[in-house]
């Protein structure tokens, strides 16, 4: 799968994820139609991720689209537990402690694979 193509079902992936884990976590009411919208950006999501939509493949077909609706899942995650810190914490720590998790992520994943990440294009 391509990059932009990745990046488009990372995307509409992440909404729907977000949304429902600020349904979730924090109490938020979704709208009426919301099942529509989600319905339709799951079919999105798999006629863009997929270059024969009727036949994907094997686990080959199907990895780069799990990798990216996991990717997605803990970007949305992310979000809706720092909207739900950013009420206990002040803006200046949730800001430090975002920064600071992902610099140790960072640094385990190139002390794991010996590889910086890849750089955007």
């Amino acid at each position: 799968m391509a990059g932009p193509t990745r990046r488009c079902c990372s995307s509409n992936s992440s909404r729907s994820l977000r949304l429902r884990g600020a349904r979730l976590l924090l109490g938020e009411r979704l709208q009426r139609r919301y099942g529509l919208y989600l319905m339709g950006g799951v079919v999105g999501s798999y006629l863009v991720a997929f270059a024969h939509p009727l036949s994907p493949g094997g686990i080959d077909g199907w990895a780069p689209a799990l990798l990216a609706v996991s990717a997605a899942l803990l970007w949305g995650l992310g979000t809706v537990l720092g909207r739900h810190l950013g009420a206990k914490l002040p803006f200046a720590e949730l800001t430090a402690l975002r920064l600071t998790t992902g610099l140790v992520a960072g640094t385990r994943r190139v002390g794991v694979t010996g590889t910086p990440p890849p750089t955007p294009t």
